[in-house]
């Protein structure tokens, strides 16, 4: 049994054995009580959770959003857990002032982070399976990833996100949510309702 099309096809090439079927996992919930925000006028804000090392790809998520040509002014926040020293003062530093990252927040914390951004966006070379997509579903955010692992399995391309195969391409749709609310919100409302046919009892 694997919990993604792409974790089964790894666990034939890497240990030669094969999974007979497909279990998706459930979407967790982070759903606490919504709060009133304050968001930077004519700002947009972009989010990415994991693991703070390098193969996550937070690296390239900076450069694809650094060629966006935007009118608002663009905040990425990385939340992440167990840093790679060498690796948190390299995103640091090519990402300057757009660029904010906080470590081990908590359930609390995170929701609030989802509940404050506009879109989603993941570079996980070795995505599994991707809860954390579900996780911002659940908030109603669409999600932008590169065309890594199980990222086609998890969002449905122009309809609760999109994957793009390349840096360009994800700079392309990232700007496309950016200048249209409208999509945004859209794309997101059919992300919770996808994220609802992953469940735990099913």
């Amino acid at each position: 049994v694997a919990i993604s099309k792409f974790a089964a096809k790894e666990a034939e090439r890497l240990y030669r054995k094969k999974a007979y079927s497909v279990i998706y996992l459930g979407t967790t919930s982070l759903l606490f009580e919504k709060q009133s925000i304050k968001k930077e006028k004519d700002s947009i804000a972009i989010l990415s959770v994991s693991r703070l090392t390098p193969y996550k790809g937070f690296h390239l998520i900076i450069e694809a959003i650094k060629k966006i040509k935007a009118d608002r002014k663009i905040i990425f926040t990385i939340a992440g857990s167990q840093p790679k020293i060498g690796y948190l003062q390299y995103l640091k530093k090519i990402g300057k002032d757009m660029v904010q990252i906080v470590i081990d927040p908590s359930d609390k914390e995170l929701a609030l982070l989802y509940q404050r951004s506009d879109i989603y966006v993941t570079a996980d070379r070795y995505l599994y399976f991707g809860l954390l997509i579900f996780e911002a579903a659940q908030f109603e955010k669409p999600t932008v990833s590169l065309n890594f692992a199980a990222a086609h399995e998890l969002i449905v391309h122009g309809k609760t996100g999109f994957v793009a195969n390349n840096l360009n391409e994800f700079s392309y749709y990232l700007q496309k949510l950016i200048e249209d609310e409208k999509l945004r919100k859209d794309l997101g409302y059919n992300a919770l309702q996808w994220s609802k046919t992953f469940s735990w009892e099913k």
